[in-house]
């Protein structure tokens, strides 16, 4: 998560936001003032990048 807060904050955000405060897609784009669409993609790409973090472990 450093990482990702480091280089992509605004991915690491929409990550925590929606996986660690539980808020519902709407809400956090409405937080964020980007469309649902664009909020979804930031959210799969951090977890990629998490994902890929934690293959070395």
């Amino acid at each position: 998560m450093r990482a990702l807060e480091a280089h992509r904050p605004e991915l690491a955000t929409a990550l925590v936001l929606r996986d660690l405060c539980q808020l519902d897609y709407q809400e956090i784009a409405e937080q964020l003032d980007i469309p649902v669409g664009t909020l979804k993609s930031r959210i799969h790409h951090a977890r990629r990048h998490v994902r890929e973090s934690l293959r070395d472990y």
